[in-house]
């Protein structure tokens, strides 16, 4: 799904951002008199990072290779963040492309390294059809990119 994103918003053409006008923090508004600011702790977000796993002792792993593996519960929030994020995207593909393709525009200004797609591990467990467009993706993506300035 992000390569096809990828490809999306590498297709697009944006017209140039306009600057932002409004309030500036550099002048705060005027608090009425008897007021306190209060700060509150930052909302906790979605970690992508698995669970640390334990010391492996690499004598038993040697004996028993397969055998060491984490237990206990697993948390089924972070597999449902995910799932709905997925879904997030998936209802509006346009909206996503176009800020991924702000954000290409932004690293390609900035001089970042050009990003580049590795290809595709195996697609057996995928049908043909899906199987055949999941291993183009990655060439189709490196061809889209050839026009980043490339300092190697």
């Amino acid at each position: 799904m992000r390569r096809l994103l990828t490809l999306m918003a590498l297709v697009l053409s944006l017209p140039a951002v306009r600057p932002r006008t409004g309030f500036s923090p550099a002048t705060p508004m005027p608090l009425p008199e008897g007021t306190e600011l209060a700060t509150f702790p930052a909302p906790r977000r979605f970690v992508l990072a698995g669970r640390v796993q334990p010391a492996i002792d690499p004598e038993a792993s040697m004996l028993f290779p397969g055998s060491i593996r984490a237990t206990g519960p697993v948390p089924a929030a972070p597999f449902l963040a995910r799932v709905s994020a997925l879904y997030k995207v998936l209802e509006a593909p346009d909206l996503y492309a176009k800020r991924l393709a702000r954000n290409l525009a932004r690293q390609q200004e900035r001089g970042d390294p050009k990003p580049h797609a590795l290809p595709m591990a195996s697609a057996y467990r995928l049908r043909p059809e899906l199987g055949a467009i999941a291993t183009a993706l990655p060439g189709l993506l490196n061809a889209a990119l050839e026009k980043w300035d490339n300092s190697s």
